[in-house]
């Protein structure tokens, strides 16, 4: 409000009650704003569970895809070019999932294994304890919706199990009986 000299006739205490309504308007703005963003993040969390919902049968079938699109590619070994088409559509399918807002939880081998993002299918022992608890093979990579922690379809991984060398058994001498015929460990019948 600009200031300037006092009108005439300006009833006493004026500018105070205004300056104060000046604030309870700006705290009023203030809650409705907070309220209009809330309201904004409820219906962007609305949207994308009704487009989820509508992707959701697609969902697993092209997870299922790129998997064997990665692992085609990687098995062939004499057809380079092939190769590349095979992991050219599954990189595909990865950007058409970014376009619904379902990104890769990124599983890599030697990365630590999450139970929240990956899903182990078996485990492989292991005789180093750094590889404990980590990644040993991607077998199908996971989704998640972009920017939440909630995983849609957990990576299915092996993952390593440190397990200790085995100790040399150490060797136990059986007592014999020597009082018994023959010195065998069985026991003497006779009275």
């Amino acid at each position: 409000m600009p200031e300037g000299p006092p009108l005439p006739n300006q009833p006493q205490g004026l500018d105070e009650e205004l300056v104060a309504l000046k604030s309870v308007f700006i705290e009023y703005q203030r809650r409705n704003e907070q309220r209009l963003d809330a309201l904004a993040g409820k219906f962007e969390e609305s949207k994308r569970g009704t487009l989820l919902e509508f992707v959701r049968p697609a969902l697993q079938p092209l997870v299922n895809l790129h998997a064997e699109l990665l692992k085609s590619a990687k098995d062939i070994v004499d057809d380079h070019a092939r190769a590349q088409d095979l992991e050219y559509f599954a990189d595909s399918i990865e950007r058409a999932l970014d376009l619904l807002d379902i990104v890769s939880v990124d599983a890599r081998e030697e990365a630590p294994f999450d139970r929240r993002e990956h899903f182990a299918v078996l485990t492989k022992p292991t005789d180093n304890p750094a590889q404990d608890q980590k990644i040993a093979r991607v077998i199908r990579q996971g989704f998640r919706l972009a920017g939440h922690e909630r995983v849609l379809i957990p990576a299915r991984v092996s993952v390593w199990k440190y397990t200790a060398p085995m100790v040399a058994a150490e060797s136990t001498r059986v007592e014999h009986n020597v009082e018994n015929d023959g010195g065998n460990d069985l026991p003497n019948t006779q009275q």
